[in-house]
C-alpha cells in the first residue's frame, strides 16, 4: 500500500524523527520506485504542503525534468547484472557534498539486491558515517539479499502489493462494527471478533488491512482525496475521534504478522487474532 508507506514517511519528516537509510521492499518493485519518486519530489518541493509537492517551484521543475542535482539515482547499467563498487563510490562523493538547491540530498538504489560485495561494502561505509541533509533510499524485492549489516542500519518500509483482495460492503461492514464497538458501545470486542471470525480469513484481514491503511493515510493528511475508499470518510473520520495514533500502527502491525503467519501455512485462532488487533482499538 504506496499511500500509507507514503504518509509514514512524510509523518517522519513532520515530526523530525526521519532516519537517513531506508529500505523499501515488497514484491513489486514499480511500486517502489513510484514511492521513491514521489516522497523524493515532496521532500525537494520548496511550496510543499503536509502531503503532496507544488510542482511548480524550481526544484519540482527540476526533479520532473529528471536534473535535480541534488538527486542521484544508482541503477543496472544496460545488459549488467549486478551494481559495481564504481558506481556506490561515485554515490559516496555525491552524498558527502553540500546541497545545491534543496534542503536535502536524495539517493536512490534500485534494484539494491543486486548489488555485488564490494559496492554492498563501499555502501555500508556511507551508512555507518551517514552526511548530514542526506536521505538513502534502497529499493528491493528480497530485502534479505541485502547484508545483514546494511540491514540493521536501515529503517525497513515494506510495501504490499496494491492487487490486494478486497471487499468494499465488507469494508463498511468492518467500519460499521468498529463504530458500535468503539463509538456507540452497542456491542463488545469479543462479540465483533467473534463476528468477524465466521468469514473467509484471507478477505476480512486484507479488508480490515485497508481500512486500518486509509485510517492512516486520513489522519497524517486530513484530506479524503488521499483515501483509497473516500465514500467511508465520515465512518473513517469517527473512528478517528477514538483511536490513538499509535494504536492504529499496533492494530496494523500485529494484523500484518497474522496475515504472514496464514500465508506461512501456520493456522491461527481467527477470533483470538483479531481480539488480540481489536484490543488495541479500545480507549
Amino acid at each position: 500500500m504506496k499511500d500509507l508507506a507514503l504518509a509514514k514517511l512524510q509523518a517522519n519528516v513532520l515530526n523530525s524523527t526521519l532516519a537517513h537509510a531506508w529500505i523499501f521492499t515488497g514484491s513489486n518493485l514499480e511500486q517502489q520506485q513510484q514511492l521513491a519518486q514521489v516522497f523524493s519530489n515532496w521532500l525537494l518541493c520548496g511550496n510543499k504542503n503536509s502531503s503532496v509537492a507544488c510542482g511548480s517551484c524550481k526544484n519540482c521543475q527540476l526533479f520532473n525534468a529528471h536534473t535535480h542535482p541534488d538527486v542521484c539515482n544508482i541503477t543496472l547499467q544496460a545488459e549488467a547484472a549486478a551494481i559495481h563498487v564504481d558506481a556506490i563510490r561515485a554515490l559516496n562523493d555525491f552524498v558527502y557534498s553540500r546541497p545545491q538547491l534543496a534542503p536535502y540530498k536524495i539517493a536512490i538504489i534500485y534494484p539494491a539486491d543486486r548489488m555485488n560485495l564490494q559496492a554492498a561494502n563501499a555502501l555500508l561505509k556511507t551508512l555507518e558515517e551517514p552526511a548530514p541533509n542526506t536521505i538513502i533510499l534502497l529499493l528491493a524485492k528480497h530485502e534479505l539479499m541485502l547484508l545483514a549489516t546494511i540491514r540493521s542500519r536501515c529503517c525497513i518500509l515494506r510495501i504490499s502489493n496494491t492487487n490486494e483482495i478486497f471487499d468494499v460492503s465488507l469494508m463498511q461492514k468492518l467500519a460499521g462494527d468498529l463504530e458500535k464497538l468503539l463509538l456507540y458501545k452497542q456491542t463488545n470486542l469479543i462479540q465483533v471478533a467473534a463476528n468477524w471470525s465466521k468469514l473467509d480469513p484471507d478477505l476480512v484481514l486484507a479488508s480490515f488491512e485497508l481500512l486500518l491503511a486509509d485510517l492512516l493515510v486520513l489522519l497524517y493528511t486530513r484530506d479524503p482525496r488521499f483515501a483509497k475508499f473516500a465514500a467511508m470518510y465520515q465512518a473513517q473520520n469517527s473512528l478517528l475521534t477514538v483511536i490513538k495514533p499509535n494504536n492504529l500502527w499496533l492494530m496494523l502491525q500485529t494484523l500484518q504478522q497474522a496475515r504472514y503467519c496464514l500465508a506461512s501455512g501456520n493456522n491461527p485462532n481467527l477470533q483470538l487474532v483479531i481480539e488480540n488487533i481489536l484490543t488495541f482499538a479500545e480507549p
